[in-house]
Parts: structure tokens; C-alpha cells; sequence
């Protein structure tokens, strides 16, 4: 299971353990990778960049808005997550791929993923908070999990 937001993405793996008290098997899962984004730093923040250099270098200046920037930032640093979950779904071709990321990342980490024609489960939800004890209880994740694990079984 992946969780993502635009500033790093988390790889979990998941193990089910004995019955719990509720008589459901237990979703054990441990933080086995993460990645930062490496173009948190690439720009000064908060200084808007100048437009109209060249030849109307004379007119009055233009700045470019913020919210550009970050969603460039964001595009790549999905490209670069998506790419990452590639290689590690490679590694494993059995596992299950489950993606979680929050709404403003999504739909970037979609577009992205969809590039390379990977195929994985993408799902809103902004987990990357949760300690991984916390994830495994929460009813999102377990029903994602199981949904995952009965389309293996059919598959295979």
C-alpha cells in the first residue's frame, strides 16, 4: 500500500495476523520505504518571479502567481512517485498496489500514473498523518485491502 501527499509518498506492507477480538483477521502493516520530494527547496518561496523581460522589458512588470509554481511542483514530484511505484510494484508483481493520496495531490499522481500504464488502485484519501497501527484499523484502508486482495484471488 502507497500514501502520498506532495511532499512524500510512503510504501507499507501489510500482513494479516490472527483473529482480533471483532474476529476479523488483523491488518498488520510497517512502514517499509519513503520519499521526499526532491523540489521542496528547487525555488525561493515567497518571492513571485518577474515576467516581461525581453523586449518589454520597459512595460510595467508582471509576476507570475504563486499557485503556479507549486502545481508544477507538485506534477513532478508525482511523475517521480508514480515512477517510484513502478519499481517497487515491479519487484513485487503479486502484491496488491493500492494508492492513497490526498485530494489536491490526486489528481496529479492520476495523470501520472496512468502515463506509464500502471495499474494500481488510486483512492482519495489523506493518511500519510496515521501511524502505521492507526492505518491498519481504519476501515478505508482494511475494506481497500481486502477489495485488493479478492481481485488477486479471482485473478489468479
Amino acid at each position: 500500500m502507497f500514501l502520498s501527499d506532495s511532499r512524500k509518498a510512503s510504501l507499507y506492507k501489510g500482513v494479516l495476523s490472527s483473529a482480533s477480538a471483532a474476529g476479523l483477521p488483523r491488518l498488520r502493516l510497517e512502514l517499509a520505504e519513503r520519499v521526499t520530494s526532491p523540489w521542496s527547496d528547487f525555488h525561493e518561496h515567497g518571492r513571485p518571479a518577474a515576467l516581461g523581460r525581453g523586449p518589454s522589458a520597459n512595460a510595467a512588470q508582471h509576476f507570475a502567481g504563486a499557485g503556479h509554481e507549486r502545481d508544477e511542483l507538485e506534477r513532478r514530484f508525482a511523475t517521480h512517485v508514480a515512477a517510484w511505484i513502478e519499481s517497487r510494484a515491479n519487484a513485487v508483481p503479486e502484491a496488491a498496489k493500492v494508492v492513497f493520496a490526498d485530494p489536491r495531490f490526486l489528481g496529479h499522481l492520476r495523470t501520472a500514473v496512468e502515463a506509464i500504464r500502471l495499474e494500481a488502485s488510486i483512492q482519495r484519501g489523506e493518511f500519510s498523518w496515521m501511524r502505521p497501527a492507526e492505518l491498519g484499523a481504519h476501515p478505508t484502508i482494511r475494506a481497500a485491502f481486502d477489495a485488493a486482495r479478492a481481485r488477486m484471488a479471482t485473478a489468479g
